[in-house]
């Protein structure tokens, strides 16, 4: 299936191995990983949790882990960038419509070992956690996603970010994702 950005999400790069899932950027490509909830969908409230490791030196690329419903767009969203800045965007888009965005610079390289990534979705509030501290809040000024969502993992290369092909092959980590 092709990504939202360049190259196409394949199977083959995601793989559960030595008790972590595995989410492969390959060599030569800007192709790239994702899964989702198998049956249904989740309760849009709750708490949602990904113990992450994003690869390091991987320009133009996100890691991702987020709330999506394919047939309306709404969408709660934690993408961090893959490119030593430390950039994490969380994200809010009720059918296709951006009404909430915060970019945060992280004080410390996710590269380097696994932290873990939160949505707290209640009613009246949607807030983004790293490593137990709240980082980012919205209370629902433009409303609030509504519907039913998978929760979804990928990596990928989205059009607007600058990056090359890699020489070598990068990698998410994955050590759990709760609900």
């Amino acid at each position: 299936k092709r990504t939202p950005g360049l190259g196409f999400f394949k199977a083959e790069n995601v793989i559960v191995q030595d008790g972590l899932l595995h989410m492969k950027f390959p060599i030569l490509t800007k192709d790239g990983g994702e899964m989702a909830t198998n049956d249904g969908v989740v309760p849009p409230y709750g708490t949602f949790r990904a113990k992450i490791k994003t690869p390091s030196k991987m320009k133009g690329t996100y890691t991702t882990f987020f709330l999506y419903n394919p047939h309306n767009e709404d969408e709660v969203d934690i993408e961090l960038w893959n490119n030593k800045t430390n950039q994490i965007d969380f994200t809010i888009w009720i059918k296709a419509t951006k009404i909430f965005s915060d970019k945060v610079e992280l004080p410390f390289d996710p590269s380097k070992e696994f932290h873990e990534y939160r949505i707290d979705f209640y009613p009246g509030e949607i807030s983004f956690w790293v490593d137990g501290q709240k980082y980012s809040f919205y209370k629902g000024e433009k409303g609030m996603p509504t519907s039913k969502m998978k929760i979804y993992i990928n990596n990928w290369w989205p059009k607007w970010m600058e990056g090359s092909r890699k020489l070598k092959t990068g990698q998410a980590l994955y050590d759990y994702i709760k609900y």
